[in-house]
């Protein structure tokens, strides 16, 4: 059975795209010199332990990913990326032997990573069941995810179908691999990272109820709660804009924002924003927001660079932000359709 493990690209994914165009997964741990020589893993302990410090605990968890990173990741094993922005998940195969440390990188974040080749890199989340979603919610930056039955059925979602859940009762438990010792799997009492996982649930929850024109009455909430004055087309053919927003009293002064909004989870085109883009010409607007679920696709982000004062786009990230600001002033019709709880955590330091 194939083996699939999770990488992290940085604490928000900001590495993620550079990893789709270079064909790698990883970087951080930039205070970390070339692991290449390293095969020992007490040598690595004492490594991690000069480098970090921290309690035992500590350095047991970060030696035990790095260990992971350096030498278990192997040719021929899958990595499955969640993907924050677009609530997606990213699956690729690991070639050219496993960890490479790349010293001519000038960006230091960068040089720790696996090679791989990428498979697919918009599959949506909402085809995972809630304990696989949770799996890959762990706290850990690297880990193997390989809970209840999760070979099988991520090889079933990598082939474009749904996950179909655990073929027989599996302890449920943090991700590890069943020949991992417990500080190779990060330690068996490792948090899932609750925000991160709350957000994949809010996420899912807005794929489902708020589709078309639903998405478009929730964008023109929270503009209005932004202080703009907003007309929200109606239902159906909207010659490729579904809002017009304003400032000033009437909703005539600028910034004049056209919106374009996109509830499919499959990745935006740059015919769209090519669309958008003359749109605002046509209504005279100042710039435009494309808002979608699925991201947009590469040539659509080239095309992004030479728009970056006319055109911005709303992720799934970004109107879960949003969402987050403003909740407290949206109506009360708005917040029975999206009811959220806000709850306050302690943070473990050490963590």
């Amino acid at each position: 059975m194939a083996k699939f493990w999770t990488v992290r690209t940085g604490r928000s994914g900001e590495r993620t795209e550079w990893g789709f165009a270079t064909g790698v997964v990883g970087g951080g741990w930039h205070e970390m010199p070339d692991l290449t020589g390293v095969t020992d893993k007490e040598q690595l302990r004492s490594i991690v332990a000069d480098v970090y410090g921290g309690s035992k605990n500590v350095v047991a968890n970060l030696t035990g990913q790095l260990w992971t990173l350096r030498t278990r990741i192997q040719d021929g094993d899958y990595i499955v990326l969640p993907i924050r922005a677009t609530s997606q998940i990213a699956f690729g195969q690991v070639v050219g032997g496993g960890y490479k440390y790349l010293a001519k990188e000038e960006d230091p974040t960068k040089r720790h990573v696996i090679q791989v080749k990428w498979l697919k890199t918009d599959v949506s989340k909402s085809v995972l069941k809630q304990d696989m979603r949770y799996q890959l919610g762990s706290a850990l930056t690297i880990f193997e995810v390989g809970n209840n039955d999760a070979a099988y059925r991520l090889e079933q979602v990598m082939a474009g179908k749904q996950d179909p859940g655990a073929r027989s009762a599996m302890s449920p438990g943090v991700a590890k691999s069943p020949d991992a010792t417990q500080e190779e799997s990060g330690n068996e009492s490792t948090p899932i990272n609750l925000a991160e996982v709350a957000q994949d649930e809010i996420a899912k929850r807005l794929q489902e109820d708020f589709k078309g024109h639903e998405l478009s009455e929730l964008v023109e909430a929270l503009l209005t709660a932004e202080g703009f004055k907003c007309r929200n087309s109606p239902p159906g053919a909207d010659g490729g804009v579904d809002v017009l927003a304003g400032m000033g009293p009437l909703g005539m002064d600028s910034p004049k924002l056209v919106v374009q909004v996109k509830s499919q989870t499959g990745a935006v085109s740059d015919t769209v924003l090519q669309q958008l883009n003359g749109a605002i010409h046509r209504f005279q607007a100042d710039q435009a927001l494309l808002v979608t679920f699925g991201g947009v696709t590469g040539p659509a982000r080239n095309y992004l660079e030479t728009q970056y004062f006319n055109i911005r786009v709303w992720t799934i990230d970004d109107i879960i932000q949003s969402i987050y600001k403003h909740y407290s002033v949206l109506d009360s019709e708005m917040k029975t359709r999206l009811p959220l709880k806000q709850i306050w955590i302690p943070i473990d330091s050490e963590n």
